[in-house]
């Protein structure tokens, strides 16, 4: 029996212990399914990690990035072969598939959106289609968007 969940509403402002849920769905050949929570970082956590990308050597910087991430993921469902929990912590997280490591970053450094899962609510995942819809359309910021939804507008 797969449960729905409600996906926890998304913040525009980041107060001090907020989480979000994430999710990254298989992708055939490079890696399974990954749920998460995560502490989404904030600007000036992003924009020190993606300005050391150009002035330092590429394995020195996703070390790094592992050790910022590593304290950001709460909890993952990321198993061993054996179905033991892996811990989320920087040599575990660059020990995973290229693709999903840089999926897991992306999605935590604010660059991606966690993919839909299908377990959250019907509710949830059409909030956030029509948010994606006009996003589209309009070009502007998911936060954007979803202000402007909340205000009647």
């Amino acid at each position: 029996m797969i449960l729905e969940v409600q996906m926890r509403e998304m913040q525009d402002f980041i107060p001090d212990g907020y989480t979000e849920d994430g999710f990254i769905a298989a992708s055939a050949g490079f890696h399974g399914e990954l749920r998460f929570r995560f502490r989404p970082c904030d600007p000036i956590e992003q924009g020190r990690l993606l300005e050391q990308s150009d002035r330092i050597p590429l394995d020195q910087y996703r070390r790094n990035l592992s050790e910022v991430v590593a304290t950001k993921i709460e909890w993952w469902s990321l198993v061993d072969k054996e179905g033991t929990t892996v811990q989320a912590k920087p040599d575990n997280l660059r020990r995973l598939r290229p693709a999903l490591f840089r999926r897991v970053t992306a999605i935590v450094l604010g660059i991606e959106a966690s993919d839909e899962d299908p377990r959250w609510a019907e509710e949830t995942k059409r909030e956030l289609a029509d948010t994606a819809g006009q996003v589209a359309a309009t070009g502007q910021q998911p936060g954007t968007v979803k202000a402007a939804a909340n205000s009647g507008n």
